[in-house]
């Protein structure tokens, strides 16, 4: 869960690392666009489908990831079913 914009490149990379434990990771980013280095975006939006997901309440982000728009409710109720949560 990435709450601020000083937290995205920790949030990202966190995100990508877990992918490469063989881990199914979801990134929740809450209020902001993602204006991180071009090339750490570029590398989570080109891991496959399905491995990590990316959920925004910012349309910016969701066009950008290709995933869908989330409220700050709908992010609460899919928290509630993940085993970890990082807070970045």
């Amino acid at each position: 869960m990435i709450k601020t914009p000083d937290m995205q490149i920790e949030g990202l990379k966190t995100g990508l690392d877990l992918l490469g434990q063989g881990n199914s990771v979801e990134i929740f980013v809450l209020d902001h666009e993602i204006t991180t280095d071009p090339g750490l975006i570029q590398e989570t939006v080109s891991t496959p489908k399905g491995s990590i997901s990316i959920y925004s309440d910012n349309p910016v982000n969701v066009e950008r990831f290709g995933d869908s728009h989330t409220s700050g409710e709908e992010m609460a109720e899919r928290l509630k079913h993940v085993d970890v949560v990082i807070p970045f």
